[in-house]
């Protein structure tokens, strides 16, 4: 995946910017003709009907440009390169006839410019030293087309085929996985995210130009239509992700509320495709965008204030979406603008990752939420009782002992009744933390129900129980907490060491552990019974 930008980058031209060398005559209207560009002082520029609009109703902003190519160059054939902020590229040149339109057209290569970018070759008559004009039109500005060798550029196409292949490879495949996670977790963020990708892999594919050839030939405005359709379901998929994963709906209605303003504001681009005014339209849909992706950091920051999880991962995931987004809409402004009109692929897939994150950040809390015991923070009932079957079955199987130590606060009913819940939930906390430092490494130890806790250890001796009982029974004296009885608190503990007899010998087990544990409260408590 890393590959493919690099030989982007390093293998990219160094063009030369076709407006910075070329006589440059704007048109706004998009109106005049080759004759009154060729006559006309850029100053005195007025409308003129004998140009029509482009397809449909949309009319770019015409830019014409007057350029001479020096003749004799070392370069050999000359191109011009195009990105996708210009939808259309055509070039005239002078002959004894008049002017006569050689190369260009709406659909450069048989890929439409106004997402995938483009070459358009100039014929060797352009190249003899005589002037030749090139009408641009574009949604912003001609700054996006460069004058390049043709032996330069012509590798660029199948490095962009590269690059765009396994991206759309990345976002399928997480995808996949994540679809393939939600079967077996059932969240349903999973499933939101793994829309999202699937879409921003359609978007891609969109962009990338081959999408077209599986479609009927569709105008300019129909195309725009399609890929705008994709682009807001992206923008759906996107915001139900967001309410579901950061739980807005119950947590925080003012993020939730900023979330569904902002998908309306990038609703507003599909609108934006029946206006006349590209300049007009490019401006809506910067604005409607940006007022998207700044609802998600908004709700993001708001998150990370409340110290929900995972919601560092989400905001620094909506920061690359509109970091991306922002470089893209304004590649013109860039000296190298073929390379920053990647950068929407870039921050989505950053984003996309960083969510991929936030996911997974996500799982691994939930999951410790059903392991772990909410009070004390050890292992819980379930957890243990999972552990300790496994560690039968290995015990059995390598004929090796298994101890288990079952623990029991002494008294601590008084000690509640005494004092209250808040202080015996804080004697449990206290409790769990001593106690779980007494045992190995690699053993078990987790809440087994109530003032009762239980650890397990694989191969273990009765003499290793006796060390681990006796460091408990030491570090819970140690605390020293008044146990409402005017003592201080102790535990009593019943373990058992021996080899399973059979695999699921588990409830066995925990049944002579817990003899020896009410062996250990009759005997007077604060002790350890082992056997």
């Amino acid at each position: 995946m890393i590959a493919a930008p690099l030989l982007l980058v390093l293998s990219l031209v160094r063009p030369t910017p076709i407006a910075a060398a070329a006589r440059m005559l704007r048109d706004p209207s998009a109106r005049l003709t080759i004759a009154q560009v060729s006559q006309i002082p850029p100053s005195v520029f007025r409308r003129a009907t004998r140009v029509p609009p482009l397809r449909d109703t949309f009319t770019p902003r015409i830019t014409w440009l007057r350029v001479r190519v020096r003749r004799g160059s070392s370069q050999g054939a000359w191109a011009l390169q195009s990105t996708y902020l210009v939808t259309r590229i055509d070039l005239f040149v002078p002959t004894a006839r008049g002017y006569l339109h050689r190369r260009g057209g709406f659909d450069l290569a048989n890929r439409d410019q106004s997402l995938v970018p483009g070459l358009l070759e100039l014929p060797e008559r352009a190249l003899d030293g005589r002037p030749f004009y090139v009408r641009v039109s574009a949604v912003v500005d001609p700054r996006t087309v460069h004058l390049v060798p043709i032996a330069q550029a012509l590798p660029v196409p199948l490095q962009r085929r590269l690059y765009y292949g396994l991206f759309i490879g990345f976002y399928l495949t997480i995808a996949i996985f994540n679809a393939l996670m939600f079967l077996s977790l059932r969240d349903p963020s999973l499933l939101d995210y793994a829309a999202f990708v699937t879409l921003q892999a359609l978007d891609l594919a969109i962009s990338f130009g081959t999408f077209w050839q599986v479609l009927p030939p569709l105008t300019f405005l129909q195309r725009e239509l399609v890929f705008d359709g994709v682009a807001m379901l992206s923008v759906l998929a996107l915001s139900a992700f967001t309410l579901r994963f950061l739980k807005l709906a119950t947590r925080d209605r003012i993020a939730r509320n900023l979330v569904i303003a902002g998908t309306i504001a990038a609703f507003l681009t599909v609108a934006v495709d029946f206006l006349h005014d590209s300049t007009a339209a490019y401006r809506i849909t910067l604005a409607a965008n940006l007022l998207y992706y700044g609802a998600l950091i908004a709700t993001g920051i708001r998150s990370l204030r409340a110290r929900y999880p995972a919601a560092s991962y989400f905001t620094a995931a909506a920061c690359c979406f509109i970091a991306g987004y922002a470089v893209n809409m304004s590649a013109s402004v860039f000296p190298e603008p073929a390379l920053a009109v990647f950068a929407v692929q870039g921050g989505s897939v950053a984003g996309s990752l960083l969510l991929a994150l936030a996911l997974a950040k996500q799982v691994q809390t939930t999951e410790l939420l059903a392991t772990r015991d909410g009070l004390t923070g050890v292992l819980n009932r379930r957890s243990f009782d999972e552990a300790l079957e496994a560690a039968v079955r290995r015990a059995y199987g390598g004929r090796t002992n298994l101890g288990v130590l079952l623990i029991d606060i002494d008294r601590f009913k008084a000690l509640n009744d005494a004092y209250g819940h808040l202080e015996g939930d804080a004697c449990l906390r206290r409790v769990a933390e001593a106690c779980a430092r007494c045992v190995r490494a690699g053993d078990v130890f987790a809440r087994y129900g109530g003032e009762e806790f239980g650890a397990i250890a694989p191969g273990a001796t009765l003499s290793d129980l006796e060390a681990i009982a006796g460091r408990m029974v030491a570090a819970v004296t140690a605390l020293a907490i008044p146990n409402g009885s005017g003592a201080l608190l102790t535990i009593s503990i019943g373990g058992t060491a021996s080899a399973p007899s059979s695999a699921g010998d588990a409830q066995r087990v925990v049944a002579y552990a817990d003899a020896n544990l009410y062996r250990a409260k009759l005997d007077g408590r604060n002790r350890a019974v082992l056997a």
